[in-house]
């Protein structure tokens, strides 16, 4: 299976500085995968339109129009709600993910997913990374998107942080300096680079890019508690 794509996942809780990572992991040469990007279009769809407001109500459309900020607040309000939206998303937002990465012809594909884990979208990637960071910086991240404390603990329900952290094959933290976050991403991808002219094997080859990455002084990635877990591809 030489030549394959190396598939990514990155994931974590909202204002973790997944979009910074993404972008720097994808370069010039992969294919970068926004699963919001992907539901933004599919919320724009007559069909997904009609099955929201047939779960939500009325009030969800603006002169024919989704208001997003109407229907997150809905949606967002509790548990069932929240599955309610997913039961309709998910599945439109994972087959054409799939898709894409089933069509990609760069050596290098990340799929930037803030539910990777939950979804079971992990299974499609050779490497999952979890971002992390601690509620007050990501506080302050998301301001520029318009929310507050209690909109980002919102938001963080829909998450299992728990789960991701066993899933994932890497855990990276995201608390200092950006620009020393970027260069430990940009190192990843160095990592991944190196090392990724096949991936038949994915679990040595994920052995062989850990070993790699602990090579490097200082490096602010760590494993999960299980280490490698059984293979996914």
């Amino acid at each position: 299976m030489a030549g394959v794509p190396v598939v990514i996942g990155v994931t974590g809780l909202p204002g973790c500085g997944k979009s910074t990572a993404s972008k720097l992991l994808v370069g010039e040469e992969g294919l970068l995968i926004d699963a919001d990007r992907i539901a933004s279009e599919i919320l724009k769809d007559k069909r997904t339109l009609k099955l929201l407001s047939e779960a939500f109500g009325e009030s969800i459309l603006r002169a024919g129009d989704l208001d997003r900020e109407e229907l997150a607040r809905t949606a967002f309000a509790d548990k069932v709600s929240l599955q309610r939206l997913n039961s309709i998303m998910h599945p439109p937002i994972l087959a054409e993910i799939r898709r894409r990465v089933d069509a990609a012809v760069q050596p290098r594909v990340i799929i930037d997913a803030p539910l990777l884990c939950e979804t079971g979208l992990v299974e499609t990637c050779h490497l999952g990374v979890q971002l992390e960071s601690s509620f007050e910086n990501r506080v302050r991240r998301v301001q520029a998107r318009g929310w507050d404390a209690a909109e980002l603990k919102r938001r963080d329900s829909g998450h299992e942080p728990e789960l991701k952290r066993r899933l994932c094959h890497l855990q990276l933290v995201n608390e200092g300096p950006l620009e020393a976050f970027k260069q430990k991403v940009l190192e990843l991808r160095e990592g991944v680079c190196y090392n990724g002219v096949s991936v038949g094997d994915a679990k040595n080859w994920r052995l062989t890019l850990l070993n790699f990455l602990n090579s490097e002084n200082a490096w602010a990635i760590r494993s999960p508690g299980t280490q490698i877990h059984e293979d996914h591809r």
